[in-house]
C-alpha cells in the first residue's frame, strides 16, 4: 500500500503550528481497557477526539506537540501512542530500536485537503500544483488578482477571490505547509468553518475554496477541483483511493503508532480508532477514512496477525540506487516491445550514466533462447514463457521471474459523420462499427486484390470509397497487432494508402473529415489525443468469439480485446544479486517513472501497482542473495533458423 511521505520543511511547519502544549499522565499498566493516552499531532489528536467523543467514549489524555516530538515521546518511553501526519523516519525508528520500544503502525484516516470553485468557472475545473501555489502564496499577493494570470484559458478576465477557513484551522496550516513562503497571501478571505467556506464559493463569481475532507459535491452548490498529476499526466479527484496511492498531492495520512508492550491488548478505545465503525465520527470531522483493506489490515494488526513495525510506510525503508553504481547489464525483447526498452533504458541511462545497457530487439523467439541461455539479464517479451521454456532456463541455471508491465493495443477509428452534415447519399448505419480479424487484414494487408471501397470487403458494406490514413511505414510498434494472423505469420502492410502521417491526432482529424474513413493507432495515442479528437469519429469494435468487443481500459486489460498484446518484463533471478541490474529494474517501478509505460505504449499498469511490486522486488533482491547457484546442463534452447539480428523495422517476430 502506498504512502506519501511529506518533506521535513512541511512537517516542521505543521509541527510549529500546532505547537500548543496539553500536559497527559503516563497511562498505569492497571488502566481500563478503554483508556488512551496520546503525543504527537494534533490533526490526529483531533481526529481521535472526534471519534472518542461520536462513540462517547472518554476522550484520551493527549499532549499537542507536533509529530517529531510524539515519536520522540514514544521512542524514549514517554508516551504509549504517538499520532503522526507522517511516517517515522529511520532515524526514529532506530531509536526506538535503540530503547527496546516495538510498535504497531496502525493508518486511520486522512487530512485530504479538497479545492472547490464557483460553478461557473468551468476552465478551472484541473489545476496543477504549480497553479495552486500561485493563487495561495504569500508572494502573489498584489500580483495575481485574475485567473488569466495563472495560464488557464478563459473568455474574459475573471476576477479571483480566495477564501479558506481561518488561521487556527487545520485547513490553513496544511495549506500553508504546501505553499512556497510562510503562510499564505494576506488577502484571503477567512471563514468559520467547511460549511461557511463552501457557501461563500457557491455565492461569490470567480471564488476558489479550499476544505478538509472529501464529502464534497455538485449539490453543494460548488464544483471540486481535480489536481493535475505530472507523472501521470492526467487530473486526480481527491478521494480516498487516490490518496492512499499517493496519486493526489494535497493530504496527509493520519497514522498511530502504539508501543505494544504498554497498551493493553483489546484496549477498546483503540479497537474502535483503528475500525470501520470509526468511519462517521471521521467524515463528519472533515477527515477522509482510509479503504476497506487498509481497514482489514488494521484490524490483523490488532489481532496480532502481522508483523510488528512498518505496514503502511514500507517505501520509506525500501531499496535506494546506490550514489556510485557502475556496470553493465544485457537486455533484449520482442519487436512489439522496442519502444519500451529503448526508451526506458536511455532514460535510465541519462541519469545513471555509469550504467550501460546492451539492448538487444532481436525478436521475441531468438530473446527467449538468449535468455534461457543465460545470455540476457532481461527480456520483455509479450507471453507467459512455456513450461518448456522455463525447464531449459532452469536446467541452465537462470530462474525467471516475471513481471507484469501492462498491455500495448492497437485500435482502428473510423468515420461518424452525422448524415444531416454528410454530403453523399449514405446513411452513417450502413458503415460498420465493427469488423472481423480477417476483415482488418484484407483491408490493411498488402495482396493482389486490396479493396478499395467498403462493399470489397463485405457485400452488405456501401459501395463507399475506402479511405486509409496510416502511420509512416515501420515507424510504429502496434502495426503487427493487427496484421498477424491466427497462425502467427505477419502480413505486409499495404502500401497504397490515401496519406500517411505519424501525428495520431491528424490521422484522427483527416478521418473525421471523410466519409470511408479508416485509420489505426495505439491505444495510449487516443487517450493522449482525447482534448483535441474530433466529435465525428468512432472506435471501431472487433468481433471475438461471436461479440464485438470494443475497445477500453477494461476489455484491454482483461484481453478480451482482440489487438491486445499483454506485456512482461522477465528477469534472471541471479542477475538480481548485481547492483546495476538491481538500480534498472528497481527505476522502472518508481513512482516517477511511471510515465515510462505511457511512452512505450502500454497502458493497463495502475500507478497503485508499483507499491506492490517494489515490495516484491525487495523480497526477490534478497532471495537472489541467498538462491545457490546450480552448475549448467548442456540443455539449451535451439537457435533460430535465421541471424538473431534482424533489424527492428522488419518487424518480423510476432510470437
Amino acid at each position: 500500500m502506498k504512502m506519501i511521505v511529506r518533506g521535513v520543511r512541511s512537517l516542521l511547519l505543521l509541527s510549529l503550528f500546532f505547537g500548543t502544549m496539553i500536559v497527559f499522565a503516563q497511562q498505569d499498566d492497571d488502566s481500563s481497557s478503554d483508556e488512551l493516552a496520546i503525543s504527537g499531532s494534533r490533526i490526529v489528536i483531533s481526529a481521535v477526539e472526534a471519534i472518542a467523543e461520536a462513540n462517547d467514549f472518554a476522550s484520551p489524555a493527549a499532549n499537542i506537540v507536533g509529530t517529531s516530538s510524539g515519536f520522540n515521546a514514544l521512542c524514549d518511553a514517554q508516551a504509549p501512542v504517538a499520532g503522526a501526519i507522517r511516517p517515522i523516519s529511520v532515524e526514529e525508528e532506530l531509536l526506538c530500536q535503540n530503547n527496546g520500544i516495538s510498535y504497531a503502525e496502525y493508518l486511520i484516516g486522512y487530512n485530504v485537503l479538497t479545492f472547490v470553485i464557483h460553478p461557473d468557472l468551468t476552465f478551472a475545473s484541473c489545476l496543477t500544483p504549480n497553479q495552486i501555489n500561485t493563487l495561495f502564496a504569500p508572494s502573489s499577493q498584489d500580483r495575481i488578482d485574475d485567473w488569466a494570470q495563472i495560464g488557464l484559458e478563459t473568455l474574459t478576465n475573471v476576477p479571483l477571490t480566495l477564501i479558506t477557513p481561518d488561521e487556527n484551522s487545520v485547513v490553513y496550516g496544511l495549506l500553508d505547509a504546501q505553499l512556497e513562503g510562510f503562510g499564505l497571501r494576506g488577502d484571503v478571505q477567512t471563514e468559520a468553518d467547511n460549511a461557511a467556506v463552501i457557501a461563500a464559493v457557491a455565492s461569490t463569481e470567480g471564488a476558489i475554496g479550499v476544505v478538509s475532507g472529501t464529502d464534497v459535491s455538485t449539490d453543494d452548490g460548488v464544483q471540486v477541483v481535480q489536481i493535475r498529476n505530472p507523472d501521470l499526466n492526467r487530473c486526480i479527484t481527491p478521494e480516498t483511493a487516490t490518496a492512499e496511492t499517493g496519486e493526489y498531492a494535497f493530504f496527509n495520512p493520519l497514522l498511530l503508532y502504539v508501543n505494544t508492550a504498554e497498551v493493553a491488548e483489546g484496549n477498546e478505545l483503540l479497537s474502535l480508532i483503528v475500525s470501520e465503525e470509526a468511519v462517521p465520527a471521521l467524515v463528519d470531522a472533515g477527515y477522509t477514512p482510509p479503504s476497506e483493506d487498509t481497514y482489514a489490515l488494521n484490524a490483523a494488526i490488532l489481532r496480532g496477525e502481522a508483523e510488528d513495525g512498518r505496514q503502511f510506510s514500507r517505501d520509506l525503508v525500501a531499496f535506494q540506487i546506490p550514489d556510485d553504481v557502475f556496470g553493465v547489464f544485457t537486455m533484449g525483447g520482442a519487436a512489439s516491445l522496442a519502444t519500451y526498452a529503448q526508451s526506458t533504458t536511455a532514460t535510465f541511462n541519462a541519469e545513471y550514466p555509469t550504467i550501460s545497457a546492451e539492448l538487444a530487439i532481436d525478436g521475441q523467439t531468438a530473446a527467449i533462447r538468449r535468455f534461457c541461455n543465460g545470455e540476457l539479464d532481461i527480456v520483455a517479451i509479450n507471453r507467459d514463457l512455456t513450461e518448456e521454456e522455463i525447464t531449459i532456463c532452469q536446467n541452465n541455471a537462470v530462474s525467471p521471474l516475471t513481471f507484469d508491465i501492462g498491455a500495448q493495443a492497437a485500435i482502428l477509428v473510423g468515420n461518424a459523420t452525422p448524415d444531416e452534415e454528410a454530403d453523399d447519399d449514405f446513411a452513417l448505419d450502413d458503415f460498420p462499427d465493427c469488423l472481423t480479424r480477417e476483415q482488418v487484414q484484407m483491408i490493411w494487408g498488402s495482396s493482389s486484390d486490396v479493396p478499395t471501397s467498403w462493399v470489397d470487403v463485405d457485400p452488405d458494406f456501401p459501395a463507399a470509397d475506402l479511405i486509409l490514413v496510416a502511420p509512416n511505414l515501420g515507424s510504429v510498434d502496434y502495426t503487427d497487432i493487427l496484421l498477424t494472423t491466427d497462425d502467427g505469420l505477419s502480413l505486409p502492410e499495404r502500401l497504397d494508402v490515401a496519406e500517411r502521417r505519424n501525428d495520431p491526432a491528424y490521422r484522427a482529424a483527416a478521418v473525421g473529415n471523410v466519409r470511408g474513413g479508416l485509420t489505426y493507432m495505439s491505444w495510449i495515442d487516443y487517450e493522449n489525443i482525447e482534448e483535441v479528437r474530433p466529435d465525428n469519429i468512432r472506435l471501431i469494435s472487433i468481433r471475438a468469439d461471436g461479440e464485438c468487443v470494443t475497445p477500453s481500459i477494461e476489455t484491454i486489460g482483461d484481453g478480451s480485446y482482440p489487438y491486445t498484446l499483454r506485456g512482461n518484463l522477465i528477469i534472471n533471478q541471479s542477475a538480481l544479486t548485481r547492483p546495476e541490474v538491481q538500480s534498472f529494474v528497481w527505476y522502472l517501478f518508481q513512482d516517477s517513472s511511471y510515465s515510462l509505460f505511457a511512452s512505450g505504449g502500454l497502458t493497463g499498469l495502475n500507478f497503485g501497482d508499483l507499491s506492490v511490486i517494489r515490495e516484491r522486488l525487495e523480497v526477490a533482491f534478497v532471495e537472489a542473495e541467498a538462491a545457490p547457484t546450480p552448475p549448467p546442463t548442456v540443455d539449451s534452447l535451439p537457435p533460430r533458423d535465421f541471424a538473431p539480428s534482424l533489424p527492428f523495422d522488419l518487424l518480423t517476430d510476432n510470437e
